[in-house]
Order: structure tokens, then C-alpha cells, then sequence
């Protein structure tokens, strides 16, 4: 059964009415609340999880979405286009130099300085997207079963004078160009639209096969320098979280250090949150030049695509990379951290590196940046003489909410709301029903009404609190209305659960051929390819998983020997959380 999303908002209002003003309840579906430092922690909360509930909600996308998505992205790059840095005071010409001498001896001390070819390719890998070319998103079809592509022919020689010396690689690349050609030399990237909201989409860029690969080579050389010299880990690693009377954010992502810090901020002032627009694409190829030493610039335009293909023409980037290029991530990163350390410099702040041991006393993810108060208002303003832009409605430095990393805290107290994206299909339906008790959980604020409704709108499945939120119905042991099965020879508790099916590639090693999914593209056949992508661990037994945009999903029975075992970083095992995510299924289920 279907649920409008009025009619969720209007029980989502009527649970927390008790907490806002009459003006607050009618701004409509998606309200702009404003968090004001003398709310409380319920209020702040309430107002956080109206502002986001449908802010992601995905149901009619305008017609002229993709047009203003596309007029965003050509004006931010005719602002990298126009962008020259203009310094009017002494201190802006010195932080230009610091920040100059920051980025070389931070080059320097990882031996980025006259980083070469083998290096990078060393590092290389392919992401699980797609790639200009490429019959799929698998590592296998895009070395083995289709054309390669890249920006420069030069790129491509010296990947296959890299592989010579492998030769088994060396061997496979030769199969796969018999079968579909050389390498593609194609003018830059793809740019392609990915849904935001109902009003407007994003763009993404689609990268040649070849540049992604060096792209990712040099990121994780980036990355590796960021981690040694400024203490920032940007891996996907989870982290070893440090119990010390509580649960402390000091575990070794910077995603994590970032939330630390905001929560720090948000309970003492002593740190600042810095957020900015459009950050990945603001990055102008004009300042590049300017502050970067020469051998690493000529990487950067090496391996970045010089234009875009948009609506079949050629537009010709001015801003160094995009959102979609493989080394854009770590490279603000590494910028950022720099525009912060030049800053603590100018104003005699003392530089904490952040470490297994200490949360430091900067952080930067990206975009997400955290500064000491003090430097504040100078990061900013060295920023903007960058030519990004500080969004002003994300970033704080005053009052007691700061946000970063996808976490919100209002004086300490995690109070981030919930993302509804879809509510046609059951599994969008139980996502939603399970992260609300988990926001129940977080500020100990009932759901009663909201939670109902959607649990009389899905069947009922019952999984343990442990299982995904697309599973079934997350519910404590001791209030299950059906007893479960145990399962003999374990002494668990047998239940069913919807797990999403994984597409594969069929590998029939006696037929010599590739067996694809319906609707997929044939794929060539490669024993030298197939052995490399098994040592690479790109392969499961015979099979080959490979992605599909539209999730299906079956059913299948599991077992489960601790029901009500609460995995870190949810319920009563959050930072600042309220109760335990046990009692807030109850809360919000049994009545």
C-alpha cells in the first residue's frame, strides 16, 4: 500500500506538535526551519527532522531540471574561467605565498615532487562506474571485453609499455584489442544528469576508461601524503572507535574526526564548521597553476579531461576537475588542509596534527572543514580570495549547532533528521520506518503516528536489529508477535528477510563464453583477463558481480544468535544518543 507524503507529514507534525509553534507546523512539506540557540534539545531536533523528511524526495523531477542543473554547472565554470587571484593587502600576498610553500614541502616530503608513470599506474585502479567506452561497470569488462579510453594516445603507450613487463596483462590487453579495437583518444568526459530533487538534478562526469585509472593512481598517492603529513585519513576504512566513559569519535576516519569536532564545537565554541558551493567544480585551473610546482601541475592536466561533451558539443573546462574525476576528492582535500594551515600560521595558532591518539585541532573531508573559532572568519576569507564560495546557511561558527560529515549537533546532542527518497516500493517504506526509530533512538523523541502508519503499509517481516534497513521490520526479540523457529543444530533464531539479488557475469570455462543478464551487452571471452580479474578479487567463484541501477530484491531465511545486538554507531552505541535503539522500537511500534 502507497503512502502520500502528505499524509506521513501530517502525522509526522501531529508527533512533534507538542514541540513547535503553530507558525513552525503550517510552513508546509518542506519547511525551512531555523535552529535558534535557545531552542531545546527537543525543539532543535523536531525542526531538524521536518527541514529534511522530504528534502531528497524524488517523485515527479521537473522538466526543466537538467536545464538549470546545466546552467549552475556553465556559470561556475565561466567563473573559473574569469578567476585571477587579486591580492589587495600585505597579509593576502603572504598567506599566497605560505599557502604556496605549505602545498611544496607537503609534495616534497612524500616524493610527489617527481612522482613518474610507474608510480601512479602502480595505484591505478577503476572505479565500479561507468567509463566512456566501456560495455560495463565491472573491472573485468572494462580492461578485458571493451575498447579502452583515453584523453591523450600517450597515455595509452605508456600503459601498454607498463604492462610489458606483466605479461599476462600484457597478453590480455592484446585479446581484448583484437576483439574490439585499440584505444578510443576522445576530446574529454561525458557529463550526465543524476536526480537531486524534484527541482533540479546534479551533473556528474563520465571519464575515458584510461584517465580514470591514472586518475585513481595519483589520488591514492594523495591520499597516502594526506594521511602521513597532515593526519587526515579520507579512506573508506571504518575506524576502531575508543570507549572512554563514552563513545568518542577518535577513530582513524577523518569522517568521524569531523563529527568529533562539530560535536566539540557545538557544545564549547572552541571550533567552527566551514561549508562551501559547488566545491568540486570551484576549483579554477588558473589558481592550479598558480600554486602548484610544475611537475605535479602537468600530472593534473595530463590526466584531466580538457572538456565536456555536453548535448553533443564540445565545452571546454576551466576548472581542473570535476565531480566524477578520479583524483578530485583527495586534491581538495589536500588544498583545503593547506588554506587551514596557512591560516593557523598567519595567526600564531599552533598546528595539532590529528592522529590515532588526538582529534588534532583542524579538520578537512572534502569540503567539510573544520577550523579552530579563532580562524574562522581569516579560512573564510582566504577561501573566497580562492574563489569559492563559503555557504553561509551551512557553515557556523556561533551559536551551539554545528554540522559536518553528515552529522548535526545542537549542544552536543546528535539531533540529524531522516532522508525519506522514495515511498512507492516496500523496501524505500521499511528504510524509512527503521531510520525513524533509530532517530528515536538518537533524541529520545516517540514517533507514534508516523511510525504506524508505515508499518500498516508494509508486510510484516520481522528481523533482527542488526540486519540492513532494507531488510524487514527491525524489532526486539522480547516483543515479536510471532514466535520464530530456532534453529536445531545453532541453538538462533530462523528468520526471513529480503536481501537485494546481486547480477552476475556467468563464467562457462568449458564453453569458453561469458554468460550476461538480459538486457546486458555480450561480453569476449579472456582466460588471461578472467585470471586477473579471480587474483584481483573481482571474481566469486565463476561469477562475476556487476551493478545494476535498479535494485531487485528476493527473499531468504537467516539466522541470528544475538537478535537484539545493536551494531556501533546506532541507538544506545551513538554519540549523545538517548536511549537504546531496543526501546525506541518499542516506543514507536507497540502502541
Amino acid at each position: 500500500m502507497a503512502i502520500q507524503p502528505n499524509a506521513l507529514f501530517s502525522d509526522l507534525l501531529c508527533d512533534l506538535s507538542h514541540h513547535l509553534t503553530g507558525v513552525e507546523i503550517g510552513n508546509g512539506i518542506n519547511p525551512v526551519l531555523e535552529i535558534h540557540p535557545w531552542d531545546n534539545d527537543n525543539r532543535a531536533a523536531s525542526k531538524s527532522l521536518l527541514n529534511s523528511i522530504f528534502k531528497k524526495y524524488v517523485d515527479q523531477v521537473s522538466s526543466d531540471a537538467d536545464d538549470k542543473a546545466l546552467e549552475k554547472f556553465l556559470q561556475i565554470n565561466s567563473v573559473c574561467k574569469d578567476f585571477r587571484f587579486s591580492a589587495k593587502w600585505e597579509h593576502e600576498y603572504e598567506f599566497f605565498g605560505q599557502l604556496r610553500k605549505e602545498i611544496y614541502e607537503a609534495l616534497k616530503s612524500c616524493d610527489l615532487l617527481s612522482v613518474g608513470f610507474g608510480q601512479i599506474l602502480d595505484h591505478g585502479r577503476l572505479g565500479p562506474g561507468a567509463s566512456i567506452g566501456a560495455r560495463g561497470g565491472d573491472f573485468y569488462t572494462k580492461f578485458f571485453s571493451s575498447r579502452l579510453s583515453t584523453t591523450r594516445a600517450s597515455l595509452a603507450d605508456a600503459f601498454v609499455r607498463y604492462a610489458r613487463f606483466r605479461p599476462r596483462w600484457f597478453e590480455a590487453l592484446e585479446e581484448s584489442a583484437q576483439c574490439w579495437g585499440g584505444p578510443i583518444v576522445c576530446e574529454g568526459n561525458r557529463i550526465s544528469f543524476v536526480p537531486k530533487d524534484n527541482t533540479i538534478t546534479r551533473t556528474i562526469c563520465t571519464e575515458p576508461s584510461l584517465n580514470m585509472f591514472y586518475q585513481l593512481g595519483l589520488g591514492h598517492l594523495l591520499e597516502d601524503m594526506l594521511d602521513r603529513r597532515f593526519g587526515l585519513n579520507i579512506r573508506t576504512s571504518r575506524p576502531d572507535l575508543r570507549a572512554i566513559g563514552e563513545i568518542q569519535w577518535t577513530g582513524v576516519m577523518q569522517v568521524d574526526r569531523n563529527r568529533a569536532l562539530a560535536r566539540k564545537g557545538s557544545i564549547d565554541g572552541s571550533f567552527g564548521t566551514i561549508d562551501l558551493r559547488s566545491a568540486s567544480d570551484s576549483m579554477s585551473l588558473s589558481l592550479c597553476r598558480a600554486i602548484f610546482p610544475r611537475h605535479f601541475m602537468w600530472w593534473l592536466e595530463t590526466l584531466r579531461s580538457p572538456c565536456s561533451l555536453i548535448k553533443r558539443e564540445q565545452q571546454e573546462l576551466h576548472m581542473v576537475s570535476t565531480m566524477g574525476n578520479g583524483f578530485t576528492f583527495p586534491l581538495q582535500t589536500f588544498f583545503f588542509a593547506c588554506v587551514v594551515r596557512a591560516a593557523y600560521r598567519a595567526l600564531d595558532i599552533k598546528i595539532e596534527k590529528p592522529s590515532k591518539e588526538t582529534l588534532g585541532n583542524y579538520g578537512v573531508y572534502g569540503d567539510d572543514i573544520i577550523v579552530d573559532a579563532k580562524a574562522y572568519d581569516l579560512v573564510c576569507h582566504y577561501l573566497t580570495l580562492c574563489g569559492f564560495t563559503v555557504n553561509s546557511h551551512k557553515s557556523f561558527n556561533k551559536g551551539v549547532f554545528r554540522e559536518s560529515c553528515g552529522a548535526d549537533f545542537f549542544r552536543g546532542q546528535p539531533i540529524r533528521g531522516v532522508y525519506c527518497k522514495g515511498l512507492h516500493t516496500v523496501h524505500e517504506r521499511y528504510v524509512l520506518l527503521n531510520r525513524l526509530n533509530q532517530w528515536t533512538a538518537m533524541t529520545g523523541l516517540p514517533l507514534v503516528n508516523t511510525v504506524r502508519r508505515l508499518l500498516a503499509s508494509v508486510p510484516k517481516l520481522w528481523v533482527p536489529l542488526g540486519e540492513t534497513d532494507d531488510a524487514g521490520i527491525k524489532c526486539p526479540l522480547s516483543w515479536l508477535p510471532i514466535k520464530l523457529p530456532v534453529d536445531p543444530d545453532c541453538q538462533s533464531v530462523k528468520y526471513r528477510r529480503w536481501i537485494a539479488r546481486q547480477t552476475y557475469l556467468e563464467v562457462d570455462g568449458e564453453g569458453l563464453r561469458i554468460k550476461v543478464p538480459r538486457g546486458s551487452k555480450t561480453r569476449s571471452f579472456s582466460y588471461n583477463g578472467l585470471v586477473i580479474a579471480a587474483l584481483g578479487g573481482f571474481m566469486e567463484s565463476y561469477r562475476i558481480p556487476v551493478r545494476h541501477d535498479k535494485v531487485r530484491y528476493r527473499q531468504k531465511e537467516g539466522i541470528c544468535p544475538n537478535w537484539d545486538y545493536v551494531p556501533t554507531g546506532l541507538g544506545e552505541f551513538h554519540p549523545g544518543g538517548r536511549m537504546p535503539l531496543t526501546e525506541a522500537c518499542l516506543v514507536n511500534l507497540n502502541n
